[in-house]
């Protein structure tokens, strides 16, 4: 059979039949050879440019899903745990996390300076220490001093309220208790006479706190240090609270201040 393109001339009409006769039996083999190597055959065909748009479309959409990934790594997660406040319907804030524990701890706080059920104090001042209240009991005196006839129409009875215990605790757990142990510790080097007398037991829990000090000036001193300075402002606040009560001021005023 005559198969030879070589030996036909190049306008020849049955050149265009041998070239596709020639590919019909090329075809077989080649689809076997695929088969058996696992590359896929390759027609020869271009791709249209519709392939390469759906491919350029394809890329597009991946580096857009990448770039939400990272935005929302970098940018949503962290803002979303930042704790930032957030509004309700009426308009109010909410508190963030960082509110409440702020919250939290000042609660702690004041609970820990909140005194005791069975907080009391017994303080004494004036001149040579004439002047008492018992917070326990309840009884005030505004003067012992003999002196006077009738020492009961001198005393009566006040119970401070729980805002003013609370202050009175504060003040009193503020101090530095071991720089006031010494019998010999002075609060001042000034001096008066007469003199005043000041002591204060106080009790809350199982700990006891007694300061006693005599010869003190009358009126206002000052502290020898800063420590001596504490303790005369918390006396003498004390002292305010108590002096300044309705039932301090209702009690007549000493008929002899000493003697």
């Amino acid at each position: 059979m005559f198969n030879d393109k070589k030996n036909l001339p190049e306008n020849d009409p049955l050149q265009g039949r041998f070239d596709g006769m020639d590919r019909e039996l090329r075809a077989p083999a080649a689809l076997k050879q695929a088969a058996k190597t696992g590359v896929p055959l390759r027609t020869g065909k271009r791709e249209g440019t519709a392939v390469h748009v759906r491919r350029f479309g394809k890329a597009i959409v991946a580096y857009a899903a990448i770039v939400m990934l990272v935005i929302g790594v970098t940018v949503l997660i962290p803002w979303m745990m930042s704790g930032t406040p957030n509004t309700n319907p009426a308009g109010s804030s909410v508190p963030s996390d960082s509110a409440s524990s702020d919250a939290t701890t000042q609660a702690s706080e004041e609970a820990i300076l909140s005194p005791p059920k069975d907080f009391s104090f017994f303080i004494t001042f004036n001149v040579f220490g004439i002047s008492s209240y018992n917070s326990e009991t309840g009884r005030l005196v505004k003067t012992n001093d003999p002196a006077n006839p009738d020492l009961e129409k001198y005393a009566t009875t006040l119970f401070l309220n729980d805002e003013q215990l609370h202050e009175i605790y504060q003040l009193l757990m503020a101090l530095d208790w071991r720089a006031y142990d010494s019998e010999d510790y002075r609060l001042t080097d000034a001096s008066s006479k007469p003199s005043q007398t000041w002591r204060l037991i106080a009790r809350a829990g199982d700990c006891l706190y007694v300061f006693s000090s005599s010869s003190l000036p009358i009126g206002t001193f000052e502290g020898r240090d800063e420590k001596a300075q504490a303790f005369i402002d918390a006396f003498t606040r004390i002292c305010e609270i108590i002096t300044s009560s309705e039932e301090w001021k209702a009690l007549p005023d000493p008929e002899v201040l000493y003697s």
